[in-house]
């Protein structure tokens, strides 16, 4: 996934989704919309969720021309909590991994040194 900056043109939106534009809050708008947001594109994630074959809830598809997409941030929970039990569990084996290597790095090691104390 592809973190992005952006500002929102909260008065684009409204034409877009035929908003009213309050003049009252003309100001509020011009304000709000030099905010800048971080997030992700729900198409991106869209995009990434169907390329591994995962059906993810937190995607809000628009459902007529006039509708934006949306992400429920919340979602992104507990895939991201198994996907941090995973790499633990890979974190664990590669941790193991090494070890067992380390340790026949040293026993070569040793058996090396009693190789060269035998041939002085």
């Amino acid at each position: 996934l592809r973190p992005v900056s952006y500002t929102w043109d909260i008065e684009a939106y409204c034409r877009h989704t035929g908003e009213l534009l309050e003049e009252s809050l003309a100001e509020n708008r011009a304000h709000a919309s030099t905010i800048v947001y971080t997030g992700f594109l729900a198409q991106e994630v869209e995009d990434a969720a169907q390329q591994i074959g995962y059906d993810f809830s937190g995607i809000v598809a628009p459902e007529d021309e006039d509708d934006n997409y949306g992400l429920r941030y919340a979602e992104f929970t507990v895939p991201l909590v198994k996907a941090v039990q995973e790499q633990q569990a890979q974190i664990a084996f590669l941790q193991s991994s090494l070890d067992t290597v380390l340790a026949m790095v040293e026993e070569l090691q040793s058996q090396l040194a009693i190789l060269k104390a035998s041939i002085k």
